[in-house]
């Protein structure tokens, strides 16, 4: 009877042992089935190119605003113009300061109109489009407008600056950057670019008029380049000192890599136009909100 049951026992264990091998064996080759690679003693494969490597998509920079422009809108930007605004001089009538000519602007004046920019959502397009405008590469929209500043006088940066700061509205200041050698990182704003004015051309030259008419080639140069090293490479728009220039000043600028520049013959900018002789529109001392208007739509 001992005997029976212990030989029972052996069974018992036998199969438990069967079944152990069984399924160590099926686990065996399921693993094997799912990594094959395992399998080949081969290292799995990391190359990136593959369908199961989860890539990011790239993001692409939104379009322009000049790029999604419609062909009417283009036409019509060509047809009226691009208005460059030309101011020098400002003035506060309420701290008791006058301006001695009409070159200067009454600075609550200038307010009115830098606030009708904004609430209007007038566009300030960067010189590289608007030489894409000039060269017909591109359109502007409608409500584009230009400031630009001459000279660099203490009274922009006093009076002007904090007014364009506060709407948020870019202006160009054209400098005479001899006045600011070494200081220009005061005046840094994020409101105000900084172009060229020249170095020290705002002087009569050897004719009356100026510099930049009679002085040498070389001379010229040396002027463009020390005005470009104190601004920095963004240089590359000029503005004729007195408004004098002629086809050897053009040329100049040309060698010297600028690639637009502003008389003071009034007009608006058209495609077409020669990017070395621009016009602008002269804003005066007294000019009343209703002409400003007149100036900008």
């Amino acid at each position: 009877m001992k005997y029976s049951k212990r030989k029972h026992n052996y069974k018992y264990i036998i199969f438990i042992i069967f079944l152990i091998i069984i399924t160590t064996i099926f686990l065996y080759n399921r693993k094997n089935t799912d990594n094959p690679t395992e399998n080949n003693n081969e290292p799995p494969n990391n190359n990136p190119t593959t369908s199961e490597t989860n890539t990011e998509p790239i993001e692409e920079s939104p379009p322009s605003i000049t790029e999604t422009l419609s062909d009417e809108e283009i036409q019509l930007s060509q047809e009226r113009g691009l208005p460059v605004l030309m101011y020098h001089f400002f003035y506060d009538k309420q701290a008791g300061e006058t301006g001695t000519d009409n070159n200067y602007m009454e600075i609550h004046d200038f307010e009115e109109q830098i606030k009708y920019l904004s609430e209007n959502n007038y566009y300030i397009p960067t010189w590289d489009e608007v030489l894409g405008y000039i060269s017909g590469t591109n359109g502007l929209p409608l409500k584009s407008v230009i400031i630009t500043v001459d000279d660099g006088d203490e009274s922009f940066f006093r009076l002007a600056v904090p007014i364009l700061e506060k709407y948020n509205i870019k202006a160009t200041s054209f400098l005479i950057t001899s006045w600011y050698e070494g200081q220009l990182s005061k005046y840094n704003s994020d409101s105000v670019d900084f172009q060229s004015h020249s170095y020290n051309m705002h002087i009569p030259g050897s004719d009356g008029k100026g510099a930049f008419l009679t002085m040498s080639y070389e001379d010229a140069c040396t002027d463009l380049e020390n005005c470009r090293s104190i601004i920095g490479e963004n240089c590359k728009v000029f503005c004729y000192p007195f408004g004098h220039f002629n086809d050897t000043c053009k040329q100049i600028l040309k060698d010297c890599n600028f690639t637009l520049a502003f008389t003071t013959q009034g007009g608006r900018v058209y495609p077409g136009d020669d990017p070395y002789e621009l016009p602008r529109i002269r804003m005066s001392k007294g000019d009343s909100i209703n002409s400003f208007i007149n100036k900008v739509q």
